[in-house]
């Protein structure tokens, strides 16, 4: 027989003897005698918050004040031993919507895998290192706050502890740094788009009429996002007033969108946009049976740039029942996709099709129906860090559309 892998724990003891049974696990029998070994050792635990009050419980939680980036400071502590739980809290108020934000990281690995909970009235988000003995671990999340009425202080607290409560570790510390960011109010100058409708997080849930997306990420995490439905309305006898439409000499209307920017404003954020693809609209004149349009998005992020690798992507929903798929190839998933290319951070400018290529980017009246534009952090999975980021701290995306519209004919020729 192989035997069984070492099992290690920690557990909290005092004064007096103890003891250490061994016996089969419940729900198992012996049909051999097997031997085995154990290693008993008393260590000094290296925690400063198990020296009274404490901090394992939400009424002694730790303060931490916000701060801002990592050179601003941590709180510490360790998961010393089995069933052991470290509290923290952040006062804040909610008169103006803010963003919350958590980080916490260990120096290297442990028996313990790590799991931060954020609590206020309810459990608010959970995020968990499953392995912790693989490495290092570091882990972050972030929460949108909106403003209340009455407006008044708030406190969220942090429960660290081993993710199953089984293990302990005191001789690898944890730190825990949080910090709680304004929403901003308008975008920052950027003279290569000039002025751009600004499509922040307030506007987008208080915003009336939107068209309500299910996105499936994977088989388990589905997620709802409220497409805007006015900033990219082009067709029909009242389209968005920002809107542009110009006529060539052989007759073909071109379409040309404000500039729309934004924020990924916390983590999982994503901005969407309804567009409404068929025949064009034009006073005194039949709707078109065959027709298409040229497609072509300019995407842009300004100096200094982003933590954030945005990227855009543009869904056709086959259903017509904002039901869709993050991924591509799937009737229901993104069919058109461009952006920032890797986590250096950096301005970029993408144009898609690039200027003078022969590239083709269109719709036709076969695929005439709603589709949705939206605009997400590229999560590089690969990256020694977790990447999945969001923020203000650099600068936010804009993109512009425009169409051009071939009445007549279903593709080009």
């Amino acid at each position: 027989m192989a035997g069984s892998s070492t099992y290690a724990s920690q557990v909290q003891v005092g004064d007096g003897d103890h003891y250490v049974a061994v016996q089969i696990a419940e729900g198992n029998s012996l049909s051999a005698a097997c031997s085995y070994a154990i290693d008993i050792a008393v260590l000094d635990g290296n925690d400063p918050a198990e020296a009274p009050p404490g901090n394992d419980s939400i009424t002694t939680a730790e303060d931490l004040s916000p701060l801002s980036t990592p050179a601003s400071g941590w709180a510490g502590g360790a998961v010393s031993f089995r069933g052991d739980q470290d509290w923290f809290q952040v006062d804040t108020d909610n008169s103006v919507p803010r963003v919350l934000e958590l980080f916490f990281e260990t120096d290297e690995a442990t028996a313990v895998d790590y799991a931060v909970s954020i609590l206020r009235d309810d459990l608010e988000a959970k995020v968990y290192d499953s392995t912790g003995s693989d490495g290092a671990t570091s882990l972050k999340t972030s929460l949108f706050l909106p403003a209340g009425s009455p407006s008044g202080p708030v406190s969220y607290f942090f429960l660290v502890q081993d993710y199953q409560g089984d293990e302990g570790d005191s001789g690898i510390p944890f730190r825990i740094r949080t910090n709680v960011v304004e929403v901003p109010d308008a975008l920052p100058a950027d003279a290569a788009v000039g002025v751009a409708e600004y499509y922040g997080e307030v506007f987008e849930r208080e915003q009336a009429g939107a068209s309500m997306v299910q996105l499936e990420h994977s088989s388990l995490v589905h997620r709802a996002y409220a497409g805007n439905t006015s900033l990219l309305a082009f067709n029909g006898q009242s389209p968005s007033p920002d809107i542009v439409r110009t006529t060539d000499a052989e007759g073909l209307v071109t379409i040309t969108f404000p500039w729309v920017g934004g924020y990924v404003d916390y983590q999982g954020d994503q901005d969407w946009f309804e567009l409404d693809m068929g025949p064009l609209w034009i006073e005194g004149v039949a709707l078109e049976e065959d027709w298409y349009y040229d497609v072509q998005v300019e995407f842009h992020v300004g100096a200094p740039g982003s933590a954030v690798e945005y990227i855009w992507k543009l869904y056709k929903d086959h259903n017509q029942n904002g039901i869709l798929v993050d991924r591509p190839g799937d009737s229901n998933g993104f069919f058109a996709s461009a952006g920032d290319p890797d986590t250096t951070v950096a301005g970029f400018d993408v144009m898609t099709p690039a200027a003078g290529s022969t590239d083709d980017f269109w719709i036709g009246d076969e695929w005439e129906g709603r589709f949705y534009f939206s605009v997400c952090d590229f999560n590089f999975i690969a990256a020694d860090e977790p990447d999945d980021d969001w923020g203000y701290q650099g600068a936010p995306y804009t993109f512009r559309v425009t169409l051009t519209y071939h009445p007549g004919v279903s593709y080009p020729q």
